[in-house]
């Protein structure tokens, strides 16, 4: 688990203080992966759907526009007022540990690029909690795929150099998405259990998958995986910005670091004349639908 978990003010006060460059830089995800996963869920227009850590709505506005009646929970005030408006979702400061929904009420609970920050053991009841029988909760996150671009590929080369504490793990790579789609999504439900308790034991249950995450109590089911390759042009500043959101990187290099890095980012890119570049990724979801009591 993220170490920052264990202290979400510092954290909704570094989120606060980036809502502008997250909201301006982040990526957005691909409709694909939301109709993959609704074919899957068995969603339909107008369905309950809660979004937790919605953040500045990246992944709400794709929730809009599928018409589910969305509830977008996010903690952080200034992240929220920069998220888009529309008629079919509601915005409300809640948490995974305490959603303020009430029980049986959604028939889908989703987080993206945000499961990292919980606290799993407290956060995967409370979202059984609020779902209803048949429901269920997806985790996702945009990776960089790495080995699809070189730029990438200089930035993590660097990053390992200058901030060796930031210790990435590239789940884009084939082997990661391999163990994913194999041995974790198309497993049964007892060898991801056996799996998820062998990994909890050595104290990293997300080292192999983020969708072990999803075992780490009696909660929900079977975990399934789903990706979709994408990727997203940015210009020089949008790069840099990119990188300048992440608050989880200021975070463990410390303020002065994390700018040397971004100044010597800033003049890779001017030395190298890149003005403008592809940004691959791999949106990667894991789900599973609520355990039969």
């Amino acid at each position: 688990m993220n170490e920052d978990a264990d202290h979400p003010d510092a954290t909704r006060e570094g989120y606060s203080s980036l809502a502008e460059v997250y909201h301006r830089a982040r990526p957005g995800y691909p409709f694909s992966i939301i109709d993959l996963l609704a074919a899957r869920i068995g969603l339909q227009p107008g369905d309950p759907v809660v979004e937790i850590g919605a953040g500045t709505g990246h992944f709400t506005c794709l929730l809009a526009e599928r018409n589910f009646r969305v509830t977008a929970l996010e903690p952080v005030l200034a992240m929220q007022q920069r998220a888009p408006q529309f008629p079919n979702v509601t915005w409300t400061q809640g948490t995974f540990e305490d959603t303020g929904l009430p029980s049986g009420s959604q028939r889908w609970a989703v987080a993206a690029q945000a499961f990292h920050w919980t606290d799993a053991k407290r956060a995967l009841p409370e979202i059984r909690r609020v779902l209803s029988p048949h429901g269920w909760f997806t985790m996702l996150w945009n990776a960089h795929h790495i080995a699809r671009s070189p730029l990438l590929q200089w930035t993590y080369n660097f990053l390992r150099q200058e901030i060796p504490a930031y210790h990435y793990v590239d789940r884009a790579s084939s082997l990661f998405r391999r163990l994913s789609s194999h041995l974790v999504g198309a497993a049964p439900y007892r060898v991801q259990r056996s799996l998820c308790r062998v990994l909890a034991v050595l104290g990293a249950p997300d080292r192999l998958s983020k969708g072990i995450l999803l075992q780490l109590t009696d909660d929900f089911g079977r975990c399934c995986y789903d990706e979709v390759l994408h990727s997203i042009p940015v210009d020089r500043q949008g790069y840099l910005d990119l990188w300048r959101s992440r608050n989880r990187l200021r975070s463990i290099a410390g303020d002065a670091a994390f700018e040397r890095f971004l100044s010597h980012l800033a003049e890779h890119l001017a030395r190298h004349s890149i003005d403008r570049v592809e940004i691959p990724y791999v949106c990667r979801a894991w789900s599973a639908r609520v355990a039969d009591l």
